[in-house]
């Protein structure tokens, strides 16, 4: 648009300075200076130019970079996802695993309280079962003891009867004893006075022929 303004300019001077030669070695001093003005201007333009592609090109780069990044990101961001959903799945699992394990701990637990009650119940009636045999234990016991008494008693006037009976079997064997000794005394001093009567005799038949045995 300046490169226009400019011609246009030099356009009206040129024709402005076409009634005279002073005119036209302005116009021509002016169209070369505008040209060497074009000329830096082009100059200016075409390192500008440069510049912009070399813009363009950092911009591609960059934009390339920023593809790479976001093809990165994308990458990480689907790799964390896939993380992300495979942790969900893990804990929903987990969650599933936890609820079976409860549902089988509160089934285990009832089944325990039930089987508690019922031995409870067991052992109330073992209890009650037990209290009876005590009670009749105790009964037994207390029949027992009377009859232990009871035979204790006997056994003792049984004792007493036997020891009695043991005294006065004792005082008659003692006498017996002195009957028996007393007999021995009698048939020894009998022994004694036979074989005195035998000898006696027999002196006697020594000295008397003829006489007759005893």
């Amino acid at each position: 648009a300046d490169l226009a303004e400019r011609e246009r300019r030099v356009e009206e001077r040129q024709r402005l300075a076409a009634g005279g030669d002073e005119r036209e070695r302005r116009a021509e001093e002016d169209r070369r200076r505008w040209q060497q003005e074009a000329e830096r201007f082009d100059e200016e333009r075409r390192r500008k130019e440069a510049e912009l592609l070399e813009r363009e090109r950092q911009v591609a780069g960059r934009e390339q970079r920023l593809a790479e990044r976001e093809a990165e990101m994308h990458d990480d961001r689907r790799t964390a996802e896939q993380a992300l959903y495979a942790r969900e799945r893990a804990a929903l699992e987990r969650d599933a695993q936890l609820a079976r394990r409860e549902e089988e701990w509160r089934a285990q637990h009832l089944a325990e309280r039930q089987e508690l009650l019922d031995r409870q119940a067991d052992l109330a009636g073992g209890w009650k079962e037990l209290s009876q045999r005590q009670e009749e234990w105790r009964a037994q016991q207390i029949a027992e003891k009377d009859d232990l008494e009871a035979t204790a008693l006997e056994l003792e006037r049984a004792s007493a009867s036997f020891r009695e009976e043991e005294a006065h079997i004792e005082k008659r064997l003692r006498e017996e004893e002195e009957r028996l000794r007393e007999v021995r005394r009698v048939l020894d001093e009998r022994d004694l006075r036979w074989a005195e009567a035998c000898k006696d005799a027999t002196v006697a038949r020594a000295h008397v022929p003829g006489a007759a045995h005893p």
